[in-house]
């Protein structure tokens, strides 16, 4: 199923349609129906334009929070004083929790139907996943170190998919913003 979202350009097109239809002092019931048609069409661009934006907000929250949980698992890394097996376990969390699970099962379903942008998280979860792995390896046979390396990897990782993210978040937002100026124009 694609999902069709609103630009500004789309909106003042059916906006103005609309308008200049129902300026008129007796419009035709073709172009009653047609101004209808258009004010539905209007309405469902809306509605996936906000469905849209829900979906990426969840990948966007989900890759916060897993890079938050990488942020402060380097800071006890680097402090050494936190025991390897903590370390370990906290490794393990952020990997089956918030990136196997938030992220690659829960956030990549959201946006499957955004195919370029779903390749593009997948890949970054994919080389996220594979550095914490590398880092729990490291890790358990007592290289801190390079644990450390591989985490600072994933958390790049997290912090390049965030900026994916709200990149992609922006450009669906601003077309809302762009209508809601047109439609602030239109009105006086």
């Amino acid at each position: 199923m694609a999902v069709e979202v609103l630009t500004a350009s789309l909106l003042e097109s059916i906006v103005k349609g609309i308008f200049s239809i129902l300026a008129k002092k007796m419009p035709s019931k073709e172009e009653l129906q047609k101004a209808r048609a258009d004010l539905g069409r209007l309405v469902k661009l809306a509605q996936d334009t906000g469905y849209s934006l829900g979906c990426y907000f969840e990948v966007e929250r989900a890759a916060i929070r897993a890079g938050v949980h990488a942020t402060e698992l380097r800071q006890f890394f680097s402090e050494g004083a936190t025991p390897s097996s903590r370390l370990l376990e906290s490794l393990t969390s952020l990997l089956e929790d918030r990136v196997k699970r938030g992220l690659g099962k829960d956030g990549l379903r959201k946006i499957h139907e955004f195919r370029d942008d779903f390749e593009n998280v997948r890949r970054l979860v994919d080389a996220t996943q594979k550095n914490l792995k590398g880092s729990i390896s490291h890790l358990k046979d007592g290289k801190r170190d390079e644990a450390l390396d591989y985490l600072d990897a994933a958390a790049d990782e997290l912090d390049q998919l965030v900026d994916l993210v709200a990149t992609k978040r922006d450009q669906i937002s601003k077309p809302l913003v762009d209508a809601y100026t047109v439609l602030v124009q239109l009105s006086r």
